[in-house]
């Protein structure tokens, strides 16, 4: 096991988690808006076809 901790390790460590972060923000840029818009859907089509039923 290799315990050798040394401050250019802990670097590229924190180097490249910031750059995994990067990439899962752009995976899932506008995610939160497609969540919203497939609700807002999923409220009308209820609507729509609760409608004919509720005269």
């Amino acid at each position: 096991m290799n315990d050798n901790v040394t401050l250019k390790n802990t670097w590229v460590q924190s180097v490249n988690f910031i750059l995994k972060l990067k990439n899962l923000y752009h995976k899932y840029l506008g995610l939160d808006l497609k969540i919203i818009a497939y609700m807002a859907l999923l409220i009308y089509w209820g609507a729509i076809l609760s409608a004919p039923f509720s005269q």
